[in-house]
């Protein structure tokens, strides 16, 4: 994507869809679930993400009402539509006093649009659901976090440091990982890097048994009538035996001990 307003506006109201689809059916039981931010569980998020969509369209002279009735699905549109809407009339026209920070009109919009995609994400790993972000949303966000995000901005929105992610990560992991969070959690949507490292790690786990097992059984084969040391077992003529570390015995081929 460039940066026109066209795609600016497309963007947020894409951002604005995909988190619909992540919270548009959450229960009482759901409210207390914790979230990838340490302090907040999903109500606490919701109120959050509310809270800085209506101080973004406040910040452009769009005042919105910040309600607290509804679900979260509802509480997010009614606020969020009429600042896009607003702003599409205002047009990315002068800069914006936000948080202390005098930016770009098409950055602040760009907030906007962070907000939902990666609080999205948040819900989407705190709710045990998928999230689909496209591509091209994803890759246009994560430019407009390079360009928003500095070290001190971090420290004021709350934002970790970014969560390293090999050079070949998709492009919704990179965002993630940039804004702080660890894109291996479970939820969020598909991520080849999660599938490969979760299935490298149960392949090393299956190694390291399938080893030990070699490590600590080990096989003799005592001339028949010898009694197996420690097992006080007599092996009969032809077998061998399989003794391990733990002294349990097992005849080979075939018999018991």
């Amino acid at each position: 994507m460039t940066g026109g307003a066209v795609d600016e506006f497309a963007s947020a109201d894409e951002a604005l869809v995909a988190i619909h689809h992540v919270v548009e059916s959450i229960g009482d039981d759901d409210l207390n679930r914790r979230t990838p931010c340490p302090d907040w569980n999903v109500q606490e998020l919701a109120d959050h993400l509310i809270d800085t969509i209506a101080r973004l369209g406040a910040a452009v002279g769009i005042p919105a009402t910040a309600t607290h009735d509804g679900s979260i699905d509802r509480r997010i549109q009614l606020v969020t539509q009429p600042i896009l809407a607003g702003w599409r009339r205002r047009e990315l026209t002068d800069d914006v006093l936000f948080s202390g920070r005098t930016l770009p009109a098409h950055l602040a919009l760009g907030i906007l649009c962070l907000e939902l995609v990666v609080h999205g994400w948040d819900f989407a790993v705190a709710l045990d659901r998928p999230t689909h972000v496209s591509e091209a949303l994803a890759a246009h966000v994560l430019g407009l976090a390079r360009q928003t995000l500095t070290a001190e901005s971090r420290v004021i929105a709350g934002f970790d440091p970014q969560v390293p992610v090999p050079a070949d990560a998709g492009t919704l992991d990179q965002l993630i990982a940039f804004t702080g969070r660890d894109p291996l959690q479970k939820g969020g949507g598909s991520s080849s890097i999660a599938c490969w490292l979760r299935w490298r790690w149960a392949w090393s786990r299956w190694a390291v048994c399938f080893a030990r097992v070699f490590l600590r059984v080990g096989m003799v084969r005592p001339r028949s009538g010898e009694p197996v040391a420690g097992g006080g077992v007599t092996v009969p003529a032809g077998r061998g035996v399989v003794v391990s570390q733990w002294g349990k015995c097992s005849l080979l081929p075939g018999g018991r001990v």
